[in-house]
């Protein structure tokens, strides 16, 4: 019984520390009111237009299996070289869990995106951001943190 006991606890531990290194190395990743958001890896689009306005669009498909946190998430932000970018009317956040409410970065001060690394050249772009974010009627609030992408287009 007690060698069952360990291997289950073992086991445990395992997809524990699995789980913690799948969002550490997710390619496009944040927490949603503390809750994991990973975009699925094929499911994450990069585009850039005129000249360095960066639209990113990241998507986990339900499982109804799991609770884990599914949706769309965009972000569509004016870039030209590294530093903070204040999230506001002209560079935006957006989430959705496929037919529910948008979730979007509002005013002057609705968080910020900071990109550590640009390559123009390479077509790569490695960022931060952090938010909170409001349903279009602000009855309900959303807090975004360990926001984090790493992507080339």
């Amino acid at each position: 019984m007690k060698i069952v006991s360990v291997a289950f606890l073992l086991a445990c531990i395992s997809i524990s520390s699995c789980k913690k290194e799948a969002f550490e190395n997710a390619p496009f990743r944040c927490k949603i009111d503390g809750k994991e958001f990973i975009a699925g890896k094929d499911l994450i689009q990069v585009s850039v237009t005129g000249g360095n306005n960066i639209y990113i669009q990241a998507t986990r498909v339900a499982n109804p299996l799991s609770d884990e946190l599914y949706g769309e998430m965009k972000l569509d932000v004016l870039v030209d070289s590294i530093g903070v970018v204040a999230l506001n009317g002209s560079n935006t956040w957006r989430w959705s869990n496929n037919g529910g409410d948008w979730f979007r970065s509002v005013g002057t001060n609705a968080g910020t995106l900071r990109i550590t690394s640009i390559d123009f050249t390479k077509k790569h772009i490695i960022g931060t951001f952090e938010l909170t974010a409001f349903n279009d009627n602000q009855t309900a609030r959303r807090s975004i943190t360990e926001g984090f992408f790493d992507l080339t287009w």
